[in-house]
């Protein structure tokens, strides 16, 4: 797009334009009208660049522009000894002036803000760095007024005689040693057997190793009179697998064994 016509009068411009339209040439007209259809009537041409922008004729396509100087050089309106002053930039390098004070004072107001911006956070900065300053320093603990975070708890060595003890259901293994020991020391005619007070299981009884002649019944179905009566009940221990059992026999009062497990097996410390 090139400026071929300027004027402060905007009618001179009008008809400028209007004489190129005639020609089929497409124009564009700036600093025109206003929105209100105002004609610049108060115009003066003693005012020159105070008025601001003047009005001005611009041919748009660039194949047009020679015929649209031909026809402003017969009217009298473009002097043929300035061909090629006209103005063939687009409108943004025309403008230049205007865009270059307009990034002038944006940049001058940036510049502004990020004084300002400056200014403030140095401010804050002194005032931050002044109340550190003034601020009292506080006492470092001493270590005796200063609770232990984690206290020891304090061990007592625990003896021997200290280990719980508790009961707990006689080893089917122990009942087995002791109820054997006792047929081979008796060998009675007919004995019953119990353990923790209650029948041992068929398994128990059909194990046991007896003399040929003795004849074994669990402690409910003992036939009575006669039978030797064995109960093996109450294994206190602590768990290291040494304990106590009693050994019932008859009517006779409890006897306490002292026993000890080795692995599987169990042996006899000594009876009480």
């Amino acid at each position: 797009m090139r400026q071929v016509f300027t004027s402060p009068r905007l009618e001179n411009v009008e008809a400028v334009a209007a004489l190129l339209r005639e020609a089929d040439i497409e124009v564009k007209i700036t600093e025109g009208r206003s929105y209100r259809g105002n004609r610049r009537g108060n115009f003066s041409y003693r005012a020159g660049e105070e008025s601001g922008p003047q009005p001005a004729v611009w041919i748009v396509r660039a194949d047009d522009q020679p015929r649209g100087r031909q026809l402003l050089r017969e009217a009298g309106l473009l002097d043929s000894s300035r061909i090629g002053e006209s103005s063939y930039l687009p409108l943004s390098v025309l403008d230049h002036d205007k865009d270059t004070q307009a990034s002038s004072k944006a940049g001058r107001a940036m510049r502004i803000k990020l004084g300002l911006l400056v200014a403030i956070l140095a401010v804050i900065g002194l005032m931050v760095f002044g109340l550190r300053k003034h601020e009292p320093a506080l006492p470092a603990p001493t270590r005796a007024t200063a609770p232990p975070q984690n206290p020891v708890p304090t061990i007592t060595p625990q003896s021997v005689e200290d280990v719980p003890v508790y009961r707990a259901k006689v080893p089917t293994a122990l009942a087995k040693l002791l109820v054997e020991r006792e047929l081979a020391e008796r060998t009675p005619a007919q004995a019953c057997i119990a353990i923790d007070g209650k029948d041992p299981p068929a398994a128990f009884m059909q194990g046991l190793q007896h003399a040929a002649k003795t004849a074994l019944s669990p402690a409910s179905a003992c036939p009575g009179d006669g039978a030797l009566d064995i109960d093996v009940h109450e294994y206190m221990t602590d768990g290291s697998g040494r304990g106590t059992v009693q050994l019932a026999r008859d009517a006779d009062a409890a006897q306490a064994v002292e026993v000890e497990r080795n692995g599987e097996a169990w042996r006899v410390l000594r009876m009480r």
